[in-house]
C-alpha cells in the first residue's frame, strides 16, 4: 500500500503509514517531491567521509542511520528515504526517525536551513522558538497555542531559501508533565518513542499548513538563578545574535560535510540583518509559561507593524 501525503508543502509518496502526516490535498497531477520506500541496505557507503556507530555520511552527503531492532534508513539526494524496517511498519519508533533524523538529512541536502525549534504562525507572521533540547521550546509552543496562533512546526524550524518557514506536522511532543500543566490526558495519544513519557498531541485546527515568511526568531534559555516566574525579553543584534543563532542548528557536521558551512553562515548572516532576534530568558521549569507566553504575543503584536525587518 502506499499513502499520498503532504509534509513540509511536499507531495510525499511513503509505503509505511506516517500517522501524524496530512493526506496530500494539492492537485492530483502534482508530482511526488519525497518518495519512501521499503528495501534492503547495506552495512556500509561508498566513500564515507563520516562515521559513527549508528550513522554513516558519504562524498556526496547520502546519509545512513542503522538503528537495531528499528530500522536502518538511507536518505538521497533529497528526495529519497529507503527503509529495511527490524520493527512493524506501524510501530512509532519506526516513524520517529522519518520524521526527524532523515527529515533533517533531507533539509541540508536540499539546501535549506534547519535549527532546532518550534514555529507557531498569527496573521501570517511565523515567529521560530529556538533553544537545545529540554527548553521547553514545545511547551511555549503549546501555550501560544491557547493565545490563537497555529502551529507550523515542532522539533525542528526548516527554512528555505527565502527564509519561509516550512510547516511539517500537524501535532506537537509533549511530556507527561507539560499535558498536566495544560490540564491534558495522556489517554488515546501517541508515544514519542515506546516507553517513553512524552506524547503526540494532535493538532490539526490549530496547525497552519504551507509555508510562511519567517518574522523574528526567539532564542529561549533556561537560567537556574532566575526568579520564580521572572521572565525577560532581550534583542539580539549583531555577533550575540549571530552566535546564539548558530547555536541552535541542527545536526553541523552534516552540513559541513555537505560544504554548507559558508553558506550556513550566509545565511545565518542575512537572517540576523533582516529578521529581528530575540532572547527569552526564564527559570527552568513550568512555571515560566503563562509569563512568556504573554510577553511573546506582546512582542508579536508589536512587530506587526514592522513585519519583524530588523530596525534600520
Amino acid at each position: 500500500m502506499t499513502y499520498d501525503l503532504c509534509l513540509c508543502n511536499w507531495r510525499v509518496s511513503s509505503e509505511i503509514p506516517l500517522r501524524e502526516a496530512l493526506p496530500w490535498s494539492g492537485s492530483p497531477a502534482a508530482e511526488i517531491d519525497l518518495k519512501i520506500n521499503l528495501g534492503e541496505l547495506p552495512h556500509e557507503l561508498e566513500q564515507t567521509v563520516f562515521s559513527t556507530p549508528t550513522v554513516r555520511i558519504s562524498a556526496d552527503g547520502s546519509y545512513l542511520l542503522n538503528l537495531p531492532g528499528i530500522a536502518k534508513y538511507l536518505v538521497q539526494k533529497g528526495h529519497k528515504i529507503t527503509i529495511e524496517p527490524d520493527c512493524p511498519l506501524d510501530s512509532v519508533d519506526l516513524r520517529l526517525f522519518v520524521q526527524t533524523s532523515c527529515l533533517n538529512a533531507l533539509t541540508w541536502q536540499r539546501n535549506f536551513l534547519s535549527f532546532n525549534g518550534a514555529v507557531v504562525e498569527k496573521d501570517g507572521m511565523a515567529v521560530a522558538l529556538l533553544g537545545r533540547g529540554g527548553v521547553g521550546k514545545s511547551t511555549m509552543a503549546k501555550a501560544l497555542l491557547q493565545k490563537g496562533y497555529r502551529l507550523m512546526s515542532d522539533d525542528q524550524c526548516i527554512l528555505d531559501q527565502n527564509q519561509n518557514a516550512m510547516a511539517t506536522l500537524p501535532d506537537i511532543g509533549l511530556w507527561q508533565d507539560t499535558l498536566d500543566h495544560f490540564n491534558l490526558t495522556s489517554h488515546g495519544l501517541l508515544p514519542n518513542r515506546t516507553g517513553q513519557q512524552k506524547y503526540h498531541v494532535p493538532c490539526p485546527d490549530n496547525f497552519k499548513p504551507g509555508c510562511s515568511p519567517i518574522s523574528a526568531l526567539v532564542i529561549m534559555v533556561q537560567n537556574t538563578t532566575a526568579s520564580t516566574g521572572t521572565v525577560t525579553l532581550t534583542q539580539l543584534k549583531g555577533a550575540s545574535a549571530l552566535g546564539q543563532l548558530g547555536q541552535t542548528i541542527q545536526r553541523r557536521p552534516l552540513a559541513k560535510i555537505l560544504d554548507r558551512a559558508a553558506d550556513i553562515m550566509t545565511c545565518c548572516h542575512t537572517l540576523v540583518r533582516q529578521r529581528k532576534v530575540f532572547n527569552l530568558n526564564s527559570q527552568k521549569g513550568l512555571v515560566h509559561v503563562n509569563a512568556g507566553a504573554s510577553a511573546l504575543d506582546e512582542l508579536i503584536t508589536q512587530l506587526k507593524t514592522t513585519g519583524g525587518t530588523h530596525d534600520a
